[in-house]
C-alpha cells in the first residue's frame, strides 16, 4: 500500500495537554480549555483525485519523483542542517532538517513519521494551523537506517514535501545507521534538547511522543513506546492522538527486560583443579572468556593491570592458529631478556599475562593453549607444566533470561557502551573512547558456539563473575536499547513486559509465529560466516 500524507481537516484544533500527568502514558488527551484561541482552516474543495506522499495530486503513483518544477516546495522553505555524526565519526549519521522558523518551546510535540504523521491512504488527518503550535517545539523523529544508501537519498528529497503539506515549523531528525540516534536510543531526543531548543529546560508533563510502534498485536514493533519511556514522555498511539480513541493497553513489550536484571547477585565460588599447582611466582596465564561487551576489558583494567599483567587480545584465526603479528608481540615482549653485564645471566621478565579472548567453543579454547603453550616454550624455554593456567568468565547472572552465553545481555550492553562511550568510567577514571557496536554477526556466532568451559580443558582453576554495574552507572543502563540493532524485537518471540490489557491467549499465539519466522532468518545466517570479536 502506498503511503499518503493525511489531507487537512476542514477546522482543525490540537488538543491541549494538562499541566499535570495524567496516571497512565496512554491516558486520551483532553479537549482544548474554554476560550483558547483557534484558527479556522477553509475546507479546500471536494477532490477525485488523492495526493501522494509528496503532497502531489493526481493519478496513481506510477513510483516516479515529482518533476524538477512540481518538487520545488513553495511558501516557507526548510534546508538540510550539517549531519549530526555518530561519536565513532563512522556512517552517515542522522540528518537534521529544519522547515520554517520553529520556535524554543519548553513544551513538546514528538512526532514519529512513517505510520504517524505518513499515513496510508484514506488516513486521518494530522492537524495543523491550531493555536497549540505556537505553543509547542514540533519535532519529528525517524529511523531510516539502510544498506542501501539510495533510499536514505530519496527520504532527503522527499521530506520538503512531507514538510510544505504539514505548513508548521519544526524539526526533523532522521537516523541513518545503526548508532546512538537510532530509536529507541536517546540520541535525536538529544540533540534537539541539548543543541536545537534554545538552551529551554523541557516541561516533560506536558510534551508528549506520538507513535505507531506500540507494541499492539497488529503492530510491526514496540520501538516508539520503548523509546517514550526512554526518554520520559507521554506516549500516544496515533488513534489516541489523531481520532480521540480511548487508550489502548492490548500492548506488550518484546526482548530482553535490562529492568528486572539483578546487579546484586554475588559470584558463585572458584573451581580448582585437584592436581598439584605448579609454582606461580613467576609464570601464570589468564583466560578472560566472555561475549562481545561483557566487561573483559573492565575487569582487566580495575583488577589485573593493577597487578601488572600484560594484556593481549586474541581473536581466533578459523583453526585457532596464532597469527604472526601475535607471535612477534609476544616475543617482543615476553622474550628472553638481553643482559647488560656480561659477568651475569640474563634474567627472564616475568610472566603475567591475560589473554582476552572470545573463545567460545571447548575445543577452541583446547587447541589456543595447546598453540599459545608451543609459542612460550620456544621463545622462552618454559613448558606448559611451569604455568598457572585459570579461567576468568564472565557470565550474566541469569542465563535462562539472558539466552544462551548471555546473548541477549551482550548486545544490550553493546548499544549501552555504544551510547555512553566518553561518559562511562574505568574504576574512578573517564573512559573516552568511542566504541562502535559489536557487529550482529559476531553476537549470533558467540551464541552458536558458546559451550560452557571445564577444568577438564587444562585450567587449574575456573572463576564466574557475573555482570554488574555500581549503582551510580545503572540510571543510563537500565533503557530498551537493543532494538538499536538491525531487526524487530517481537521475531525474539520472548516478551519483557506485558501491557495492563494485554491477552496472554492471544499473545502466546505471537510467540509461536515469531518464533517461527525467526527461526527462518536464524537458518540464512548460519550459512553466512561469522569473524570474531573480543
Amino acid at each position: 500500500m502506498r503511503a499518503e500524507l493525511p489531507r487537512a481537516a476542514s477546522s482543525t484544533s490540537f488538543p491541549s495537554l494538562p499541566d499535570t500527568a495524567p496516571s497512565s502514558p496512554t491516558s486520551r488527551l483532553p479537549t482544548p480549555p474554554a476560550g483558547a484561541l483557534t484558527v479556522e482552516t477553509p475546507a479546500p474543495p471536494p477532490s477525485k483525485k488523492r495526493a501522494n506522499a509528496y503532497g502531489q495530486e493526481g493519478g496513481r503513483d506510477k513510483g516516479k519523483l515529482p518533476s524538477k518544477r512540481d518538487r520545488k516546495p513553495a511558501g516557507i522553505q526548510g534546508k538540510w542542517w550539517p549531519t549530526l555524526h555518530s561519536r565513532t565519526g563512522q556512517g552517515r549519521g542522522c540528518g537534521h532538517y529544519v522547515w520554517g522558523e520553529p520556535a524554543p518551546s519548553s513544551k513538546v510535540a514528538a512526532f514519529d513519521l512513517d505510520g504517524t504523521v505518513i499515513r496510508p491512504m484514506n488516513g486521518n488527518s494530522f492537524p495543523k494551523d491550531s493555536y497549540d503550535w505556537e505553543l509547542y517545539a514540533v519535532v519529528l523523529l525517524t529511523n531510516q537506517a539502510s544498506p542501501f544508501s539510495d533510499l536514505s537519498a530519496d527520504f532527503r528529497r522527499k521530506i520538503p514535501f512531507v514538510c510544505r503539506r504539514l505548513s508548521v515549523p519544526l524539526h526533523v531528525f532522521a537516523c541513518f545507521e545503526f548508532d546512538e540516534y537510532r530509536k529507541p536510543a536517546m540520541g535525536m531526543w538529544q540533540a534537539f534538547v541539548e543543541r536545537f531548543n534554545g538552551g529551554l529546560e523541557v516541561d516533560y508533563n506536558a510534551s508528549f511522543y506520538v507513535g505507531d510502534a506500540a507494541g499492539r498485536p497488529a503492530d510491526h514493533a514496540d520501538t516508539d513506546r520503548k523509546f517514550s519511556l526512554n526518554v520520559g514522555l507521554r506516549f500516544f498511539t496515533p488513534e489516541e492522538c489523531f481520532e480521540d480513541a480511548p487508550p489502548d493497553n492490548d500492548y506488550v513489550l518484546w526482548g530482553w527486560d535490562p529492568f528486572a536484571y539483578d546487579h546484586s547477585t554475588p559470584d558463585p565460588p572458584a573451581a580448582l583443579s585437584l592436581a598439584p599447582l605448579p609454582d606461580t611466582t613467576t609464570h601464570e596465564l589468564v583466560l578472560l572468556l566472555g561475549g562481545p561487551a561483557s566487561g573483559k576489558t573492565h575487569y582487566y583494567e580495575t583488577h589485573l593491570q593493577p597487578q601488572r599483567y600484560e594484556r593481549i587480545s586474541f581473536l581466533p584465526q578459523r583453526n585457532s592458529e596464532l597469527s604472526q603479528q601475535l607471535k612477534q608481540r609476544v616475543s617482543d615482549h615476553f622474550g628472553r631478556s638481553r643482559s647488560t653485564d656480561n659477568s651475569s645471566p640474563p634474567e627472564p621478565r616475568p610472566l603475567r599475562l591475560a589473554i582476552e579472548t572470545p573463545l567460545a567453543s571447548a575445543f577452541s579454547r583446547r587447541l589456543f593453549l595447546r598453540n599459545f603453550a608451543n609459542l612460550l616454550l620456544s621463545i622462552r624455554g618454559v613448558p606448559r607444566s611451569s604455568f598457572k593456567i585459570s579461567a576468568v568468565v564472565f557470565a550474566p547472572a541469569d542465563e535462562s533470561i539472558s539466552g544462551k552465553g548471555g546473548i541477549e545481555l551482550w548486545r544490550h550492553n553493546s548499544v549501552w557502551r555504544s551510547v555512553t562511550s566518553g561518559k562511562g568510567v574505568v574504576g574512578d577514571r573517564p573512559r573516552e573512547r568511542a566504541v562502535s557496536l559489536t557487529p550482529i554477526e559476531h553476537l549470533r556466532k558467540w551464541e552458536r558456539e558458546w559451550e560452557e568451559p571445564t577444568l577438564e580443558e587444562g585450567f587449574h582453576s575456573l572463576s564466574t563473575i557475573y555482570f554488574r554495574l555500581p549503582s551510580a552507572l545503572q540510571p543510563s543502563w537500565k533503557r530498551w536499547l537493543a532494538d538499536v540493532y538491525p531487526g524487530k524485537a517481537r521475531k525474539t518471540g520472548r516478551i519483557a513486559v506485558y501491557g495492563p490489557g494485554a491477552r496472554k491467549d492471544a499473545v502466546h499465539m505471537w510467540e509461536e509465529e515469531a518464533r517461527v519466522e525467526e527461526g527462518k532468518e536464524l537458518v540464512g545466517a548460519l550459512e553466512v560466516p561469522g569473524e570474531d570479536v573480543v
